[in-house]
């Protein structure tokens, strides 16, 4: 896995897990954890301070900023997919033409 492409599809989500975080004066972790429980999962984890990440839930709004972000990264995946099949495809092509 390319960690530095990861980092950047990302980002978009760590930036708004923190700035949901700087409310509350929680960080992204703790945010995290409340947002997975907001989708209705159950977060398995090893967190060393389980009060604070889960004594509190997301507001609504927060989790709306939340799943704005993450649909940003998730189509930033999808268009990079399409980009990587187009150049496969056309370096078959060209494979076959003989260039």
């Amino acid at each position: 896995m390319d960690l530095e492409a990861c980092g950047v599809r990302v980002a978009p989500v760590v930036a708004a897990q923190r700035a949901v975080g700087a409310r509350r004066g929680e960080g992204p972790a703790e945010v995290g954890l409340n947002w997975v429980l907001a989708k209705g999962a159950l977060p398995v984890v090893g967190v060393c301070c389980v009060h604070r990440a889960l004594g509190w839930r997301l507001a609504p709004k927060a989790v709306a900023a939340l799943e704005g972000a993450a649909e940003a990264a998730r189509a930033w995946r999808l268009r990079a997919r399409r980009r990587s099949a187009r150049r496969k495809s056309s370096l078959g092509t060209a494979m076959k033409s003989g260039c």
